[in-house]
């Protein structure tokens, strides 16, 4: 059986009880209890006073308080904040409401625009806002091109739902510096082997990039990887492209995209079709007359197909081996997407990776770096102490930040 416990209040009622008996005097009990002789008299007052609520904790709050905001000033501060003399006038925040106070009031009876903002708030008149997550600092404002095919940018708008009831996903690639439309694909879902299947098309049709720009959408790249680089990313690496993967948090830095995204969904959703084929039909008339017809003030009015050159890159359909050179040590990737290091312990790559070879080389004592082609994916640094079945973690500059990353599906070092 555990201790009994005593609070406050409780002592207050033992406290009375005892006193009323008449068996201790004051000196005794407040001896008893540890209190002042000047606090036992209160206590006993407050009994006198209030037999029923005597030991609850009273408002310490001062009777006066000549800083506070008087009744008139908050109620003309409702006033401006409900509108004011005009309808129009809807919804003012502590800014203006202080500047109309001033006009209103004397300076010195105007509250400060901070206790303006407390008094709306507490009188119910605003909502606070959502906290949202704080992006990152970007890494890059934005990717400037100077010719055609220099970076090609790629997306899946947001789903609108069609006439039917299910969801349309458009896939979006356009040229960056032209603003070149390439394909818009209706789907229903979002698929990795479509955007690759797409990209090969687009290929043969045009020729090859410089760059592919996406944001961090898990068709385009994975968040356990070494540099957030996913099966599309590693695809593009065989054919000699490099992908680009903007900042989680800043479409800013695909702004021309986005800007495309928004013509689309004004031309496109407004309403949106019966099914998925007459919506794919609104995009390829919409596709022609954004690269044909419509001038872009970005090029000094002229359309994208104007400007839009074809790639000199010629895209080949075999992916051709690659030699590491010789002072690197090659590796094959298992089926788990890790390789073995020794005899106990592991180096975690990716699954996306699963069946090709990359390669290592030592860059520091027991630090060693991976590659995979002409790609670094980031280097590790080797225990003192070898520990079986333990997980070594790639870490590069362009990982995923933690909060993206799940920490929990193998212990790593």
């Amino acid at each position: 059986m555990g201790w009994k416990t005593t609070t406050e209040m409780n002592e207050k009622i033992a406290f009375i009880n005892e006193l009323v008996t008449g068996e201790f005097s004051m000196t005794e009990l407040c001896g008893k209890y540890g209190i002042s002789r000047k606090t036992g008299y209160a206590l006993r007052n407050r009994w006198q006073e209030d037999p029923v609520t005597f030991h609850l904790a009273r408002s310490k709050r001062p009777h006066t308080s000549p800083g506070c905001t008087d009744e008139e000033v908050i109620a003309r501060i409702r006033y401006w904040r409900q509108g004011g003399d005009s309808l129009q006038q809807k919804k003012w925040g502590a800014r203006k409401i202080w500047a109309k106070l001033l006009g209103d009031f004397s300076a010195s009876r105007v509250p400060c625009e901070t206790t303006i903002h407390k008094i709306l708030r507490r009188q119910g008149l605003i909502v606070p806002r959502k906290k949202r997550p704080r992006p990152l600092e970007p890494s890059r404002p934005r990717f400037e091109t100077d010719h055609s095919n220099e970076i090609w940018s790629a997306d899946y708008k947001g789903y609108r739902l069609l006439g039917n009831g299910r969801k349309c996903y458009p896939l979006t690639i356009c040229d960056n510096y032209s603003r070149h439309i390439m394909k818009i694909a209706a789907a229903y879902r979002e698929s990795q082997q479509d955007v690759i299947t797409a990209f090969r098309a687009l290929f043969r049709e045009y020729g090859q990039p410089e760059h592919v720009l996406t944001d961090n959408g898990s068709v385009f790249s994975s968040a356990q990887s070494p540099c957030g680089y996913g099966r599309f990313s590693y695809f593009l690496i065989e054919h000699g492209i490099r992908h680009l993967l903007s900042d989680p948090g800043c479409p800013t830095q695909n702004g021309k995209h986005e800007r495309m995204h928004r013509e689309l969904e004004r031309e496109c959703f407004s309403p949106a079709a019966i099914d998925l084929r007459v919506q794919s039909q609104r995009f390829g008339q919409f596709r022609s007359d954004y690269n044909t017809v419509r001038p872009h003030e970005g090029l000094d009015l002229r359309t994208p197909s104007s400007v839009y050159e074809r790639s000199g890159t010629v895209y080949e359909e075999r992916v051709r081996p690659y030699d590491y050179p010789s002072e690197m040590k090659v590796r094959k990737v298992y089926a788990t997407g890790c390789i073995r290091w020794g005899s106990y312990e592991w180096v975690t790559i990716t699954r996306a990776l699963a069946g090709r070879y990359i390669a290592h080389k030592t860059i520091g004592e027991r630090c060693h770096e991976f590659y995979y082609r002409e790609v670094c994916l980031g280097f590790f640094r080797e225990g003192e102490e070898v520990i079986k079945e333990n997980y070594y973690r790639l870490i590069s500059s362009r990982d995923m930040p933690e909060k993206y990353r799940d920490w929990e599906a193998r212990k790593r070092k």
